[in-house]
Order: C-alpha cells, then sequence, then structure tokens
C-alpha cells in the first residue's frame, strides 16, 4: 500500500490537516510513522475520494 505525507494527504482529501490528524487518531485512516516519525497516511482514500464522496466512509 502507498501511504503520502500530511501535505499530500490533505492536498488530495480537501480535508484540515487537524481533520486529517483526528481521523487517523480514530482509526478512520490508516497510517504509518516513518523513521523521522512523521505520520504518513495512505493514498486510499485520495483515490477512493475521486470515484465517489469520502465522506460518508469516515463517519
Amino acid at each position: 500500500m502507498a501511504y503520502i505525507p500530511l501535505r499530500k494527504a490533505v492536498e488530495f482529501l480537501g480535508l484540515h490537516p487537524n481533520t486529517l490528524r483526528k481521523y487517523a487518531d480514530e482509526g478512520k485512516i490508516e497510517t504509518i510513522k516513518n523513521e523521522a516519525g512523521q505520520r504518513l497516511y495512505t493514498a486510499l482514500p485520495a483515490i477512493m475520494q475521486y470515484s465517489f464522496p469520502l465522506a460518508p466512509l469516515l463517519s
């Protein structure tokens, strides 16, 4: 699975960075941490957003 940094994830999803962090903390979006401790977000929700709205999946 591909992972992207916060900056790219918010750009793709159109969410505020704090909202994306909250979703990650709640387990609604998968994340991993790199060697530097930065959170990386799964790219799957970004891809899905182009097919249909993501909001119902996150609620």
